[in-house]
């Protein structure tokens, strides 16, 4: 700027005695292009005439032009708001300085001999980054990133234990800039601790390690995430984080499961009341578990080969503290006979059930049809069951369990059947010292064909039965039972029953025997034809009754009284004394009398 420019060919600036055209603007303002010179002081003159008449000098001061270094961070949101500070080489103290974002500029300012900016609110995308000192922009430039505004959306695991290391992964959109977890709370010094991320951030997740507290606080924490690598803006979740006091675990019910998998498993102990949602981890694999109440849960256990396992519980599905109870995996039981295979509707029956793999445990049983019983394992591999009252069904699947919940992979069938009742017995009476053949009518008796035995109960002791026809069985009475009365109910039982049993037939009575008092008269011809006249005790009225003269013949007898018969003498071809019996046609000897 200046007086007196003339618009002629002549027309320069010189520069330390360097002259350089000069366009003309008006008679008071030349433009003219500084050429390289070294950093300090030059005078600069003005000449009409190519440097004959020059003008009076003013000194300008060259400076070094700016140079961009470095900056941080490299990156914001697009909402803006994220102070970047620039590195910036020559750069005077007292200069206007701009941050240039693609095409939008923003104010600077220079702080302890850097440049500090504010990002605009920027659509997302990567753009060129510069800096204008002065109106000069700096030499270099770099491109800036707009990332899209992050946003936490969950935090899994929310709860977990103060013993261990809790692994936390925390999810959301735009992410990929975060490195570390924030972990917020009066508990740590400066109210906060910093964790590094245990893998590369996603954009989707962060993935830290919550450390465990060494004087077992118990209570909520914030969490956040951090960009310590890049520089952006902090952001917390609006979900706590729970540290809970470790489970104490007492018993698994049942022990031990089939390698199948699908035991339902039981768990009591003390819970934390809000170990919901649970889980249990069986080894290494992990199901979903039921929070009952707070001394129980309830899981599934999942496919395993036969082992002794480790099972562990825990409120999350990460992490899991060190104490565990033993669950067991056994080959799956399978029924390789039954015995009886039936017996009668009222129950009562003992069934004996042949097994390839019987195991103790209080839960053991048999399953008629729909109904339970509980059973007892009587040698290495038989489980002795009774049978519960039918229901419905007269033929019923019966399979075995020896932990209440998993059943034998097959059944076999049992049948319900009426039970016998007892008519009438003859004879009702017979020795103390037993051996009478007394034939017992039934109704309902089907189990002839089911070949499986019967007994006859005279008042609890029980003889085997012959079948004799379908209404009839024929048994030899035993001796009277000690302490019992001489007159006792009697009643069929069918086998593996008898433990169950109420006798409800006709009576039965043990007697002292038969005992012939006299005979009248004593002797008579070898002829035969004599009317005898035989006194005994305890006689039944009968047409079956005979008097045995012993090694000659048996004659009818006419029964009289109680104690008294009548009998013709047979012929005998021997002369002198022999014994009188007194017994039934077919040849049964009551009692004897000489």
């Amino acid at each position: 700027l200046g007086e007196n420019f003339v618009d002629t060919d002549g027309l320069c600036c010189i520069f330390d005695g360097k002259i350089v055209p000069a366009i003309w603007i008006s008679s008071s303002t030349i433009i003219c292009y500084i050429t390289p010179f070294t950093f300090g002081s030059i005078e600069v003159r003005v000449s009409n005439n190519f440097g004959v008449d020059v003008s009076t000098f003013n000194s300008i001061q060259v400076i070094p032009p700016v140079e961009l270094i470095k900056f941080h961070p490299k990156m914001a949101h697009v909402d803006g708001g994220v102070v970047i500070t620039v590195h910036l080489r020559n750069l005077q103290d007292e200069s206007n300085v701009e941050c240039i974002f693609g095409t939008v500029r923003v104010r600077a300012v220079v702080f302890e001999g850097h440049v500090k900016c504010v990002s605009p609110v920027h659509k997302s995308g990567t753009f060129d980054f510069s800096v204008v000192a002065d109106n000069n922009v700096a030499k270099n430039s770099e491109t800036f990133e707009f990332l899209e505004t992050p946003v936490i959306a969950s935090i899994h695991p929310l709860i977990g234990y103060t013993s261990s290391e809790i692994p936390i992964e925390v999810k959301g959109s735009n992410l990929v800039s975060y490195d570390s977890c924030i972990l917020k709370s009066e508990w740590w010094p400066f109210g906060l601790q910093v964790v590094a991320a245990t893998a590369e951030s996603l954009t989707t997740s962060v993935r830290c390690i919550i450390p465990p507290l060494e004087d077992k606080r118990l209570g909520e924490i914030e969490i956040g995430l951090e960009s310590v690598k890049f520089g952006l803006p902090r952001i917390m979740s609006d979900a706590n984080f729970s540290y809970i006091e470790d489970p104490i675990l007492d018993e698994v019910i049942p022990p031990f499961g089939i390698e199948d998998g699908g035991t339902l498993v039981t768990i009591l102990g003390l819970f934390s009341k809000i170990f919901s949602p649970s889980f249990c981890k069986f080894g290494d694999v992990i199901v979903k578990a039921d929070f009952i109440n707070e001394t129980r849960l309830a899981c599934f256990a999942p496919k395993q080969r036969v082992s002794t396992t480790a099972l562990r519980i825990s409120t999350n599905d990460i992490s899991f503290p060190e104490s565990y109870l033993d669950f067991e995996y056994v080959t799956p039981s399978e029924i390789l006979s039954m015995h009886p295979s039936a017996g009668p509707a009222e129950g009562g029956t003992n069934v004996f059930v042949s097994t390839n793999n019987a195991k103790q445990s209080p839960f053991m049983g048999c399953l008629f049809g729909s109904v339970f019983a509980p059973g007892n394992i009587v040698d290495i591999n038989t489980l002795l069951c009774v049978s519960p009252p039918a229901m419905i069904d007269d033929h019923v699947k019966v399979s075995i369990t020896f932990n209440g919940f998993d059943f034998s992979r097959n059944h076999l069938n049992f049948t319900y059947v009426p039970t016998p009742i007892v008519t009438n017995i003859i004879p009702r009476s017979g020795s103390k010292t037993g051996g009478t053949m007394v034939n017992i009518s039934v109704s309902n008796y089907l189990l002839v064909k089911e070949n499986v035995s019967v007994f006859c109960s005279f008042g609890g002791s029980l003889v085997e039965g012959i079948n004799l026809n379908n209404t009839t069985v024929g048994c030899i009475s035993p001796p009277q039972p000690k302490n019992s009365e001489n007159r006792v109910r009697t009643s069929l039982v069918y086998e593996h029953s008898v433990d169950s049993h109420i006798a409800t037939g006709p009576y039965f009575t043990f007697s002292d025997g038969l005992n012939v008092t006299s005979v009248n008269p004593s002797m008579g011809s070898s002829r035969g034809g004599t009317n005898v006249h035989v006194q005994a005790n305890l006689l039944e009225p009968s047409s079956k009754l005979s008097c045995n003269f012993v090694g000659v013949a048996v004659t009818p007898a006419l029964y009289v009284s109680t104690n008294s018969i009548h009998c013709k003498s047979p012929p005998s071809k021997i002369i002198g004394e022999t014994l009188i019996e007194i017994s039934s046609m077919d040849g049964q000897i009551f009692t004897s009398f000489s």
